[in-house]
């Protein structure tokens, strides 16, 4: 009997690259007993009509189940909501796949071929690449307040994330970005799914610790190779002002959750100590962007000092 799969995608204003992710599962799928469950967030532009247009192309292929949300609440509550479905099905296994990831043929069965070979269980990620076929930066270590902060002050290279590793077979990492993750159902019913107070960013980085602790591992495997637009999500959610600040809030909270509370209003304090002159540099400048962004994530920074948290969108 093969492998049943669960592939999930949470969608917000998503419509110019949904299409594309799911018009790609029945090749990337094949072998498997696959069906897939695109959430949508609430979207505000025809975002629903591209997916159901889709799921109508491949059809029973890769049966599709397009779930709408009356609100936005972020990317975790989105995620479990469809791995739910997934789970309720009886699948072996959830794919989460970004919108603006496009799987290739043969991917999704050589994800699980992997994860069935390594000896323990484990999140599974590909190798991203960016759109002209150079490997794209996914990999990184778990931060701490002293290298989030040597982060903020571009101290130290090793705050950037690296590119996939080039090797024969899988790889163990601390975390990944989690644009493509194929994960056990029984590991993400012992984890609970998804934090679901992040709202976006950090998610993943808070998924692979708890499965770290759960006893499982975080792989890449480097032979399976999927197309992602980078940032692409995130941009069309809300564009580089709401990242900005979601990326502060992601932080704050994934430092909040290991440290304490003092560790993210020291964090928080630190942001906006650094935003506020970074604003008034770029607004002398004329760059409006910037200045937006800057003050964006020093309102986060504060809200993080005082331990408030993020306002939901």
């Amino acid at each position: 009997m093969s492998a049943s799969v669960s592939v999930v995608t949470v969608t917000y204003r998503s419509e110019t690259t949904i299409g594309m992710c799911l018009r790609a599962l029945p090749a990337a799928c094949e072998g498997l007993d696959a069906d897939a469950v695109v959430v949508d967030n609430s979207s505000d532009d025809f975002t629903l009509d591209a997916a159901r247009d889709a799921a109508a192309a491949i059809g029973d292929a890769v049966p599709v189940t397009v779930v709408p949300r009356s609100s936005n609440a972020g990317f975790a509550v989105g995620a479990n909501a469809g791995m739910r479905r997934g789970l309720e099905r009886g699948a072996d296994w959830i794919l989460f796949c970004n919108p603006d990831a496009v799987l290739p043929p043969g991917s999704v069965a050589g994800l699980v071929a992997a994860a069935e070979a390594w000896p323990r269980p484990a999140l599974v990620s590909p190798a991203l690449l960016n759109l002209d076929g150079s490997l794209q930066p996914m990999v990184e270590r778990t931060y701490r307040l002293g290298r989030a902060l040597a982060g903020m002050a571009r101290i130290g290279g090793a705050n950037r994330a690296r590119p996939a590793p080039t090797s024969d077979g899988p790889v163990k990492v601390d975390w990944f970005h989690g644009a493509v993750v194929l994960a056990p159902a029984d590991l993400l019913r012992q984890l609970d799914g998804w934090d679901e107070g992040y709202f976006l960013y950090a998610e993943d980085m808070d998924l692979c610790l708890r499965a770290a602790r759960a006893g499982a591992d975080s792989i890449v495997v480097p032979a399976v190779q999927v197309p992602h637009i980078s940032g692409a999500s995130s941009l069309l959610g809300g564009g580089e002002v709401a990242r900005a600040a979601d990326r502060v809030a992601g932080m704050g909270r994934f430092l909040h959750k290991e440290h304490g509370r003092w560790a993210a209003s020291v964090f928080g304090l630190a942001t906006t100590v650094t935003s506020v002159p970074a604003a008034l540099v770029a607004r002398a400048r004329g760059d409006d962007l910037a200045t937006r962004m800057q003050w964006a994530k020093a309102r986060i920074g504060m809200r993080t000092a005082a331990g408030l948290g993020p306002k939901r969108r």
